[in-house]
């Protein structure tokens, strides 16, 4: 089949038959591969088929936000690493990246091949000599904010290692347009002032959000549970958010 949607017709035929099989399919290691690829490589046409839409649909879930740990005895505080600015500072991000369990700080999002920045939460303009540190740095998407977060910047605002950011900001499910919203409570200004600057709500990565969970709950049709958690423990880059993947599958990553 040529068409341009020929590609995903073959494929859903494929996943509805194996999802229909009266016995379950044990899959050899190659197969296994083509259908963990699958999720990645279809993504785009399965959502605009509306396919994402029917898999994701299922009950609305309200799972918490992670906060981020800096550990006492961190790498960075052990080398005294300082941030030079228009400098190298590949080392310190290297360290920053590993902690976070090579997510970024703010979107949840895994940064598979792309080189992250060094984000300094709060604006180095905003702040006193001798307060910027390994407390303010993070290792963030380049496209999180940056310039726009200097402009934006409100007080109060919830700090990315505060540990009660886990009972104050949680994702759920927007039926309406399809998609994953981080939200909070309206009278809770800290959050609010955190989701806006960071840019938490943005619609691509909302929309991004729900197809990876759609793409999750693909994968719970046609696998056994226990082999989607072994190959994502195993390939955690093949993980684009960090909670929404331990909350749907389960695991604590």
């Amino acid at each position: 089949m040529h068409n341009k949607n020929g590609s995903l017709t073959i494929w859903v035929v494929i996943l509805f038959e194996i999802e229909l099989c009266p016995k379950p399919i044990r899959f050899s290691k190659p197969y296994r591969f083509i259908i963990s690829e699958l999720y990645l490589f279809f993504t785009p046409k399965i959502k605009r088929n509306n396919f994402t839409t029917r898999i994701v649909k299922e009950p609305l879930f309200f799972t918490k936000m992670r906060h981020i740990q800096k550990p006492k005895n961190s790498e960075v505080l052990q080398q005294n690493l300082t941030y030079k600015k228009g400098r190298d500072n590949r080392k310190l991000r290297e360290i920053l990246v590993k902690e976070q369990g090579g997510f970024c700080a703010y979107t949840d999002k895994h940064f598979k091949s792309e080189t992250p920045n060094i984000d300094h939460f709060k604006p180095q303009k905003l702040l006193q000599t001798g307060e910027d540190g390994y407390h303010n740095w993070f290792a963030i998407y380049y496209t999180t904010n940056v310039v726009e977060k200097r402009a934006q910047w409100k007080e109060p605002i919830l700090h990315p290692t505060d540990p009660t950011i886990t009972e104050r900001i949680w994702y759920k499910e927007d039926e309406t347009n399809n998609t994953i919203i981080v939200s909070y409570a309206p009278e809770d200004e800290a959050a609010e002032n955190f989701v806006q600057i960071t840019g938490l709500n943005r619609n691509i990565l909302a929309e991004e959000r729900a197809a990876f969970v759609g793409r999750l709950r693909l994968l719970k049709r046609i696998l056994k549970m226990e082999e989607i958690k072994r190959h994502f423990l195993v390939y955690p880059p093949e993980i684009d958010f960090y909670r929404l993947t331990e909350w749907e599958l389960g695991i604590i990553l």
